[in-house]
């Protein structure tokens, strides 16, 4: 996974989201009262809605990182240190936005 690549996290959350549907239509074959409306209602459908939007701004997210990360690779500036300030900017464990090692 690249920096500000988010795509493992959005493909596992995409695939807990399939799974809970499948688990929850097999679970719905037996179990049909209200309680069982109520549970998709107050719970099933509100964490399908969040983690819906989490998807989309994950996605989101991951192009704003990698235009970011693309800008930051064309051009770092000059901060009048020479040798020093780029070898600065190379080490590995520096990242855009997040910290030394994140």
């Amino acid at each position: 996974m690249n920096d500000g690549d988010l795509s493992d996290g959005i493909s596992k959350l995409y695939q807990a989201l399939k799974s809970l549907h499948l688990h929850w239509a097999r679970a719905k074959e037996h179990w049909h009262d209200e309680t069982a409306r109520a549970f998709e209602e107050n719970h099933l459908q509100p964490l399908e809605q969040k983690t819906t939007q989490a998807i989309e701004a994950m996605t989101r997210l991951t192009h704003v990182l990698t235009e970011a990360h693309a800008q930051c690779s064309r051009a770092r500036p000059d901060d009048g240190r020479g040798a020093e300030g780029a070898a600065m900017w190379s080490q590995p464990g520096l990242r855009v936005g997040g910290g030394v090692g994140h």
